[in-house]
């Protein structure tokens, strides 16, 4: 009797489980961070590809933003691949933000991301701006010389 209780168990616990989806909250699309997790932007999605309304959902969603202040502080432990892709991004940018393989045009509008995202982290998030600033302060300094 006990054996069959545990083997019943057995089978509704690991054989008859649903696996776990991510699922997008209602009203979102994949990449548009409509809860503002930045997980949910497309793999190798680019810097100058983000939108200001990205980045005010991003800075809204704390946990979010503490994963890839985490990313920024330990890239080698970061398990997110868009906090990787987004972590490689910026610590490739030059003085200033400069990007070696960008359009003139893109180049453009990086540099209103950029400062954007420094305003607004420094602003809306100064403990972890402050754990971040070390792995971007190349950039910051460019931004003050503006």
């Amino acid at each position: 009797m006990l054996r069959s209780l545990l083997l019943s168990l057995f089978f509704v616990a690991f054989v008859a489980a649903k696996p776990q989806t991510r699922t997008l909250p209602a009203g979102a699309a994949p990449g548009n961070l409509g809860s503002g997790d930045f997980n949910l932007l497309p793999p190798g999605t680019r810097l100058s590809e983000l939108t200001t309304a990205q980045l005010d959902k991003f800075f809204a969603n704390t946990a979010s933003v503490q994963s890839l202040t985490n990313c920024l502080v330990n890239p080698k432990g970061c398990k997110s691949e868009s906090g990787r892709n987004l972590v490689k991004q910026i610590t490739s940018l030059k003085s200033r933000g400069q990007c070696t393989d960008c359009a003139p045009g893109e180049q453009q509008r990086l540099n209103e991301i950029i400062y954007y995202f420094v305003k607004n982290f420094r602003d809306r998030h100064p403990d972890m701006w402050d754990l971040a600033l070390p792995r971007v302060i190349h950039i910051v300094a460019g931004l003050a010389a503006n």
